[in-house]
């Protein structure tokens, strides 16, 4: 490049240098090589968060050895648990996937849930594929009954993304965005 920035879209870790040439006399200079490291794709999904942390929330979620959850007094706006267990889930074999719903004020609003997962490894949910459960209108605490779902055969192998969104509203939620609860 020959500007004063540069911008590339990577797809492997990549080394940089930046030479820098006096215009006045043409002496030049190199810096010593940067890497910039490319992340993980399951670190790179689109930001999905509540704005407030009113009304109904997820307590809980489980998923063959996934067990997260929170306080059930703890009102949060969004959990990450990327860090956390993760569950072997083997293509055309059922999953029960089990959510558990509160709310801060002990009241329950309309809501909708959407749980997704990212089966190709593209760093979104937004493949038709990827929208794996989906219920509501939710009017109860606790209110959501358990799903099986099978992992289709074409889904790729290894760690990948698994969001569950809870929006109280009157539609299913979007798996990125922000929502009200």
């Amino acid at each position: 490049a020959t500007n004063a920035t540069y911008t590339a879209t990577e797809t492997a870790t990549t080394y940089y240098r930046c030479i820098v040439t006096c215009t006045n006399g043409g002496a030049s200079s190199t810096s010593p090589a940067l890497q910039v490291a490319l992340q993980l794709y399951y670190h790179c999904y689109c930001a999905s968060y509540s704005t407030t942390t009113e009304d109904t929330k997820i307590d809980s979620v489980h998923l063959g050895a996934i067990k997260t959850g929170s306080d059930p007094a703890l009102c949060e706006s969004y959990t990450d648990y990327t860090g956390g267990s993760s569950a072997m889930l083997t293509p055309g074999q059922p999953n029960i996937l089990h959510i558990v719903i509160g709310s801060c004020t002990g009241e329950a609003y309309e809501a909708y849930v959407a749980v997704y997962i990212d089966y190709n490894h593209n760093s979104s949910f937004t493949d038709a594929s990827e929208l794996v459960y989906s219920y509501g209108p939710i009017y109860t605490l606790n209110g959501i009954p358990d799903t099986t779902f099978f992992v289709p055969l074409t889904a790729l192998s290894g760690h990948t993304g698994m969001r569950v969104v809870l929006d109280d509203g009157d539609q299913v939620p979007t798996s990125g965005g922000t929502y009200t609860s």
